[in-house]
């Protein structure tokens, strides 16, 4: 692993005068350890990853392109000591059930797409809507396609948006695989399909884009990534290139974004013996390795996620630091591929797990996670972080008694934050119930 020793002083040079503010979880204890993300500390269920979400412009600031009043005494969760948080309450996304959604912000609107459950046994459906700055839908839902899996991943292009999806076999549709369906601009889908032939045992899946150069798949294969890492290049008019393995050992959770003139992948890989390490590696516009990998170690659990802004890659996951439960971390690379460091995220006193991550603009990254509170509950929330590594005070997304939260997705910039989480009044050990729906709200400054 190469260290960059300049940004490496500076980030503990920063930690050591005190300029990192302490996490501050009002609804978290100090007391036994309660496992509440159960599909991937029991090894259920989908451990995809939150990938870069495939905001258009991809090193700057999206401008904001309305302001928002001062909501008042109808804004009760944005905290008014740091200015900042929930503005309004979340909504539901669906009137039925629905999970995991995934959206991108262009700057102007997010491109969102979700799971809305299917009968017993059934593939769920895959939906996409599009939503404007105010946070309300543009035309109808559209129907994408059928899975059976609870990953997906949507990118603007410059033609409106790609969604990316696992397609299950059906009577009427034979194919078992990675699928690609374009949406216009005014939000219709393409009639045509993309399949991406021989993914029928993708364990996992990363898709990014870059603006008029075309996008990126990182995926892993085979039973539990067992059968290693491939990318596979799709130009600007959705051809896709020949697959490229980039490990032939085992690799769980995939995320990839595009940086300047460069594509960073990274994937939790299982071949080393003190569990899950992190791998990283830079990538050309084909897919092939440009840089030597490289490693972080620690034992990494679940999702990954990766974004990209000003010269710096951050990719959030979590581990277990020296036999903890695990709690999120942000790795800082730079562009040319040396790794900055790897601060710790705060927010989660207890037991941690990083669902999503965006860059916001001049504040740096946001980082979506979940968090473990008394009596089983896992409950959402959002760190702000620069990239020198230095966080700002976390932000905790509301939840009822007796719900948790089964996923975050964050989309958008410092002034508009889209977040959408799976809220779920019935958490199951593994799943979701028929009462789980997805909810969207916004955060950004209280006035």
């Amino acid at each position: 692993m190469r260290i960059n020793p300049s940004r490496a002083l500076s980030v503990l040079a920063m930690i050591l005068v005190g300029l990192v503010s302490p996490g501050c979880n009002s609804n978290s204890s100090d007391g036994g350890a309660v496992q509440t993300d159960m599909e991937v500390m029991r090894g259920l269920g989908d451990t995809g990853s939150a990938t870069d979400m495939g905001t258009i412009d991809m090193g700057g600031d999206a401008p904001d392109v309305m302001v928002f009043p001062d909501l008042g005494v109808f804004s009760p969760h944005c905290d008014r000591a740091i200015g900042y948080g929930l503005r309004g309450q979340l909504s539901d996304l669906t009137a039925d059930a629905s999970h995991s959604a995934q959206s991108v912000w262009n700057g102007s609107e997010w491109g969102v797409a979700w799971i809305q459950v299917g009968a017993e046994g059934e593939a769920s459906t895959v939906f996409f809507q599009r939503f404007n700055g105010s946070g309300s839908g543009i035309a109808d839902p559209v129907e994408i396609g059928k899975t059976m899996s609870a990953t997906i991943r949507v990118v603007g292009t410059q033609d409106g948006y790609v969604v990316a999806f696992l397609n299950d076999r059906t009577n009427d549709d034979p194919f078992s695989g990675l699928r690609l369906r374009a949406v216009g601009p005014d939000g219709r889908p393409a009639f045509t399909v993309i399949n991406v032939d021989a993914t029928f045992d993708v364990h996992d899946f990363g898709f990014a884009w870059a603006p008029f150069s075309g996008g990126m798949l990182l995926y892993s294969r085979g039973r539990a990534g067992a059968s290693g890492v491939f990318s596979q290049a799709v130009d600007p008019s959705l051809n896709l290139q020949a697959p490229i393995r980039l490990t032939q050992s085992q690799g769980t959770a995939t995320a990839v974004a595009y940086g300047d003139g460069v594509w960073g992948a990274a994937w939790l890989a299982a071949d080393g013996g003190a569990g899950s390490e992190l791998a990283f590696a830079l990538l050309d516009d084909n897919g092939g390795v440009t840089e030597a990998e490289q490693r972080v170690s620690g034992g990494g659990v679940g999702r990954i996620a990766i974004a990209y802004g000003q010269g710096t890659f951050g990719v959030a996951w979590s581990k277990r630091d020296e036999g903890t439960s695990p709690s999120p971390f942000l790795t800082l690379i730079e562009s040319g591929g040396d790794i900055i460091g790897t601060p710790p995220i705060d927010g989660t006193d207890r037991l941690g797990l990083v669902h999503s991550l965006a860059w916001i603009g001049q504040v740096g990254f946001a980082v979506g996670w979940l968090s473990t509170l008394d009596g089983g509950q896992t409950q959402a929330g959002i760190t702000r972080i620069s990239t020198l590594g230095i966080p700002l005070q976390p932000i905790d997304i509301p939840v009822d008694e007796g719900a948790s939260h089964r996923g975050i997705a964050i989309a958008g910039n410092q002034g508009r934050l889209g977040i959408w989480v799976t809220n779920d009044p019935a958490p199951q050990p593994a799943g979701y119930s028929e009462a789980a729906r997805s909810q969207f709200g916004v955060v950004g400054p209280c006035n």
